[in-house]
């Protein structure tokens, strides 16, 4: 019975450290999703605005 609570809760104590390790990967890519989406809404904003400055010359 000892072998079973003690294989259970290194079960428990590994399911919980790639909880941790998950939640700290979709942090890392919710980061790098807004970074991208940033950067992809400056280049349209910096493209549009080179277009309206070409055509105003």
């Amino acid at each position: 019975m000892d072998n079973k609570n003690r294989i259970e809760e290194a079960f428990h104590e590994q399911t919980r450290f790639l909880n941790q390790q998950q939640a700290l990967a979709n942090e890392k890519m919710d980061r790098n999703m807004r970074w991208l989406i940033g950067l992809m809404v400056t280049m349209i904003v910096a493209f549009v605005v080179a277009t309206f400055f070409q055509s105003s010359l």
